[in-house]
């Protein structure tokens, strides 16, 4: 794990939303992760790596319902 992956893994463990400087959707993710894939680097990365899943759909749907004509110029 990285440094901030680590960091967040421990704010996840100790979920607290009064802190101003941790945003609670990464520790939120990361508890969701572990407790579905247990306290390994799976269980860390899997939520993240499903939100860029999605964003990357989202865009792809979004690429096919624009007009490619008026989006490239030509």
């Amino acid at each position: 794990l990285s440094f901030d992956e680590s960091y967040y893994w421990i704010y996840s463990r100790y979920l607290d939303f009064g802190f101003f400087d941790h945003p609670p959707m990464v520790g939120l993710s990361i508890f969701v992760g572990t407790a579905i894939f247990g306290q390994s680097e799976l269980g860390v990365r899997i939520v993240s790596n499903l939100y860029l899943l999605g964003t990357i759909l989202l865009v792809w749907i979004w690429y096919e319902s624009i007009n490619k004509n008026l989006f490239f110029g030509y």
